[in-house]
This record gives structure tokens, sequence and C-alpha cells, in this order.
């Protein structure tokens, strides 16, 4: 995963230091009762509500600040705020319903990009930061969204991200909320949100989020070791490679929630137990069935890999009502769903299995328990058995 981002924090390092002022604590008031920051913050402080803040250049909050509930601070050309790159810092920005904290583009016609964005860095950036009822607006580079979390965590809540260039929230390595519940996420030039694994159970169903065709909660990294739960969202997950399900500690677990959407690229697969034991629950309804498929705009057969429980696979692992489509494409597994020396750990129950390029269940030496399955349309048989080794 750090080998993923490498390139992009270099580039922060570049933007960071390249913008940076040579003096401290410089801030200078207009006659319009506007204060300019231009350079890192190293002391207490707090931003009232009865001052524009104008933002001129990379400043970095390396102190605690508070941000009083109306304040409105803008941003210049290329300016960014980021809070504990260096050395320790925190940001309180906690507005309320009737004065929302806004973070703006300093321009008279603003557009996504005119800054850089909000960055919490490293464990220098303090747990007890925190975004209430701020808007964060016009922002965005072609590295990074309106919003980064880097191996850190902040609360989030009630908050609205809008009008970005690239993804609105990025959570780069192992960043996570501590809440993050009751946001705003809309037209972004990308992803809503880009998180690894361990960000995605932190962002509560409560948020909503719209996206173009072909975006969603796009999931970076691989391997699930440890128990998760993944809930429904206004927007599908995107995932573009393999997610592997296995530890040697046995808790390994992936429970996704009763309506969840997943759009998977070319190389999109789920593979349960392969290295060691894993297990996948998928508990959809009638009403709210879970879809696996396609994330191309005009779908065919193979566009993704598939389903696949392996000889670690944990008993208890199940796909209940869910429909899965455009699958198949994995030239080794040929299958939607591929079931491999697990015995009858794996129950699929209440699907519809559809488009496949190869098969739509392939068997292999285990006996999985079946219900209610319906097929349609896929190349090769529905269903597959080997059953003697």
């Amino acid at each position: 995963m750090k080998k993923l981002w490498t390139p992009f924090l270099i580039v922060m390092v570049f933007v960071f230091t390249s913008c940076q002022k040579d003096d401290d604590n410089n801030t200078n008031t207009g006659s319009d009762n506007s204060v300019t920051l231009d350079s890192d913050i190293i002391t207490p402080t707090t931003l009232t509500a009865d001052k524009t803040w104008i933002v001129d250049g990379a400043v970095e909050i390396i102190s605690d600040v508070i941000i009083e509930p109306g304040t409105v601070i803008k941003f210049l050309s290329g300016s960014s705020l980021i809070i504990g790159w260096t050395d320790f810092g925190s940001l309180k920005a906690v507005g309320t319903p009737d004065k929302p904290i806004i973070f703006t583009s300093a321009a008279s016609s603003p557009g996504k990009g005119d800054w850089v964005g909000i960055y919490f860095e490293s464990h220098n950036a303090s747990s007890v930061s925190e975004l209430s009822y701020c808007t964060i607006e016009y922002c965005g580079s072609d590295y990074f969204g309106g919003l980064n979390l880097t191996e850190t965590s902040i609360k989030m809540n009630h908050c609205a991200i809008e009008h970005i260039k690239n993804a609105g929230i990025m959570l780069i390595s192992n960043s996570k909320f501590g809440q993050c519940s009751y946001n705003a996420i809309s037209d972004c030039t990308s992803h809503p949100v880009e998180t690894d694994i361990e960000g995605v159970p932190t962002i509560d169903s409560t948020n909503i989020m719209t996206a173009e065709p072909g975006y969603g909660i796009h999931i970076t990294g691989t391997e699930i070791t440890k128990k998760v739960t993944w809930q429904k969202h206004t927007v599908p997950y995107i995932r573009t490679n393999w997610l592997d399900i296995s530890d040697e500690g046995n808790n390994a677990e992936l429970t996704i929630c009763a309506g969840a959407n997943f759009r998977m690229g070319s190389d999109g697969a789920i593979d349960v137990g392969y290295y060691d034991k894993g297990k996948l629950i998928v508990n959809g309804t009638s009403a709210q069935p879970v879809t696996f498929t396609s994330n191309a705009l005009s779908p065919s057969a193979g566009d993704w890999n598939g389903i696949f429980f392996e000889g670690n696979t944990v008993s208890g692992s199940k796909l209940d009502y869910c429909n899965i489509s455009y699958g198949g494409g994995e030239d080794y597994y040929q299958s939607s769903i591929f079931v491999a020396d697990c015995g009858s750990n794996v129950t699929i129950s209440n699907c519809s299995i559809s488009n496949s390029e190869n098969y739509g269940v392939y068997v292999y030496y285990a006996t999985p328990v079946l219900i209610n399955v319906t097929y349609e349309n896929n190349g090769l048989e529905d269903y597959y058995l080997v059953a003697d080794k």
C-alpha cells in the first residue's frame, strides 16, 4: 500500500515546501477587516467570525487552532491548509446549523481546483481534530482531493464537500474517521471518496453522496485481515483489483449489508480463504439485494473476475439475496462464483447469476449449499461440478 502512494507523497513534499514562507506567524489585516494568513500557525490560535481570513500559500498548523461558528476562510490560487505535517497540530472547526464554517475560493468567479485542499498529515495531526457543520468547496488538484487524511483519524459530521477537482475525500495509508456521519459529498470530477481498506467501515450510512456513472467509493488496498462491516451507501463501491479475505488468526471476516452495490473493474475479484482463514457474509434481502456487477458504462460478459471461495474458507460464509452479473473473466477460475476444497462451508441462497463469460457457479471438490439460485445467459454451463479428486 505504501508503494501505491509514494509518488503522491513526494508531490506533497514538493508542494508544501515550495510554497512555504520564511517568516512565522505573519498576518496582515486589510481595510475590509480581512486577515491574510501567509505563514505557519505555531501558537494556539482562534479564527473568529468577525473577520474574513485569507490563506495565501501552504499554511501549516503546528499548534492548536479553533475556528468559530460562522467563520469564512478564503483561499488564494494554489493555497492549502495542512495540519501536522512537520510537527503536532490540531484543528477544531465546529460550526452550527445556522452558522456553518466555510472553506472556499477567494476568486470572484469560483471554480473547481481554485485552491489545493485541506490535509491532515501523519500521526502529527491530532485525533481530536474535528470538522462539524463545515463547507469545503472549489478545491482539489491533479493528485489529491478536497479533504485528505494520511495515517491519521479525525471526526467529520454534518459537513458539505462540493465542487471538487478530483475526489471529495481521500483516506491514505490506513487513515480512517473517528466519526463520519450526515455529510454531503457532491459535484466531484472523480470519486466522492477514495479510501484504502482501513477507512471503509468508518464511513457511516447516513452520509449522502452523489457521483457520475463509473464513480463512487473507490476502495484501494488488497487484503482484509480482521472483522469489518461495509454498509450500504448512496453510491456504489468501486473495486478495480483483487480483494483477499484471509488471516492466519481466523479474524478475517467481511460482512456486507443489504442494498450495497459493487461495481467491479476488469481485475476486480473477491477471494476468500486463499492464503489463510477467511469468511464472507453477504446479507442481502428480497427488498434490498446486494449487487456485484461490471463498472463499465456498457457492460459485457467477463468484465470482471468473480467471487471465489478457497480451501481456507470458514464455515458460515454465505451469499444471500445477491445479483451477480458480467463476471467470469478470470482464465483460471472461469466462473462468476468459484467454490473449492471447503466442504459445505459456503451457502448460496436467493441469488441471481447472469451474463458470466464462462460458468455461473463452478464447484471443485466441495459441497456448497445452494438454495433458490437462478441463472441467465451464462456463456458455458450455469452450474459445473467436479466431485471427486
